[in-house]
Formats: C-alpha cells, sequence, structure tokens
C-alpha cells in the first residue's frame, strides 16, 4: 500500500500556522514572566521591610539609617555604588545574608549593559538621622527614626524600587540607596531627583509602575506620578 506524503502546500500551511501560534502566545509569556518578577520583586521588599523591624528590635525601637550615621556607623546598606555594599549593611545579617534580596530581577533586565548592580532598592529619607543634611533632618524636618513617628504609616513608604533611568543617567546602575523624592510632579520643573521605578507593568516612564514596601508593612505598586506623595510624609507636605 502507497503512503501518502505532505505535500509542499501542506507543510507551508503548517509552518505558517505553527508560527502564528507562536507570534500570538509570545507576548503573554512575556507579559508573564514580567509579572512573576513583579511578584518577586514585592516579596523582596516585604523581606527588607521585615528586616527592618528585627532590626529594630535590637536597637531600642530605631529603624536603621538610610545613609551612613553621623556617628560614622553604617546604614541598611554601605559603600553605595559599590557590589559590597549589601553585604556591609546593618540589615544583612537580618535578611538572612541573602544577596539576591537586595535586587530586583526585572531591574536586571533594563539596567546598562556592562553594568553588575548589587541592589535596586532604595530607603525613604525621611528617616535619616539629624545633621547628616541639617540640623534637623531631611528639608529641615524633624527625622522619623521610628515607626511610631509616624502620623499615618500606611501613607509612607520605607523601601522602594529605585528607577534605573535615574541611576544609568550617572553611567553607574547602582545608585546611593537613598529615595528623595523632592518633586511634586504637580509643580511645573525638572524631573524628580528620585522616582519610582517605571519597569512593571508598563512600557515606559508614564505608564510603568513600582513597588514600594509601607511603613505598616503592606506593599503596593504605584506609578511615578504618585512618588512625592508615597515618599512624603502627610504632615510635611
Amino acid at each position: 500500500m502507497r503512503r501518502r506524503a505532505f505535500t509542499l502546500i501542506e507543510l507551508l500551511v503548517v509552518i505558517a500556522i505553527i508560527a502564528l501560534l507562536i507570534s500570538i502566545l509570545l507576548p503573554s509569556l512575556a507579559k508573564a514572566r514580567d509579572v512573576s518578577k513583579s511578584v518577586v520583586c514585592g516579596t523582596q521588599l516585604k523581606q527588607l521591610y521585615m528586616a527592618a523591624v528585627l532590626y529594630s528590635y535590637d536597637y531600642k525601637s530605631e529603624l536603621p539609617g538610610p545613609r551612613e550615621w553621623v556617628d560614622n556607623s553604617i546604614a541598611w546598606f554601605d559603600s553605595w555604588k559599590t557590589p559590597a555594599a549589601v553585604t556591609k549593611g546593618t540589615l544583612y545579617k537580618y535578611t538572612g545574608q541573602k544577596d539576591a534580596l537586595y535586587l530586583c530581577p526585572k531591574f536586571i533586565d533594563v539596567c546598562p549593559k556592562g553594568v553588575t548592580p548589587a541592589f535596586s532598592y532604595a530607603m525613604n529619607i525621611y528617616f535619616i538621622l539629624p545633621g547628616q543634611v541639617g540640623a534637623k533632618g531631611w528639608a529641615g524636618y524633624p527625622s522619623l527614626r521610628r515607626t511610631t513617628d509616624v502620623k499615618h504609616p500606611a501613607s509612607l513608604m520605607l523601601f522602594a524600587e529605585q528607577n534605573p533611568w535615574v541611576t544609568s543617567y550617572n553611567g553607574n546602575a547602582m545608585d546611593d540607596g537613598l529615595f528623595a523624592a523632592t518633586l511634586d510632579p504637580k509643580v511645573p520643573g525638572p524631573p524628580f531627583s528620585d522616582a519610582l521605578a517605571t519597569y512593571h507593568n508598563g512600557a515606559d516612564l508614564d505608564t510603568g509602575k513600582g513597588d514600594a514596601a509601607f511603613v505598616d508593612g503592606h506593599v503596593a505598586t504605584h506609578s511615578i506620578l504618585e512618588t512625592y506623595d508615597i515618599a512624603t510624609p502627610i504632615q510635611y507636605r
């Protein structure tokens, strides 16, 4: 009995159908990967928050500093712009010495080529000790050293994703680990000195989202236009 083989036309039709299916599925797969990376990012921020809480138990309820302290001790990380920053920081032992915890997997995809980042998160500057940036603290306001100093803990972020477009401007994907949203987006002027990451759930600066861990412990995703609102204490606006 003679076996019937596929004709060239039939093979081309099958190949075309496969190519069509791939073109339909690939965007969905890419979106699924991005969503999973965003979930990982949120989980890591939650763990950083928990590490800060554990730290506070050992230091009279005070939170770690977002930058080197005035008494020359170290902050939640140390030696900014160096790979050793996270391992020398005060939170490292409270995170279980997990280097990967400091780096969002999506950040690796968007940071400048040839740069190996050590961290992609930053701590809110309003928790800095007085003396580093002024007699009182950041922008002349009293520093928030304990979570109980925050009047609206669900409205103020403690840690957030640092945006690579800010750091890559200086030719280095690693920033200073300090988050200082100094400009209200409603007021005309230059871009934020710091801003939320915009590579989650969007393709650019305007549509993207960033994850932040708040003082009350919850983690939420916000747009870049909400940076000022969630990074500045309500009583200091």
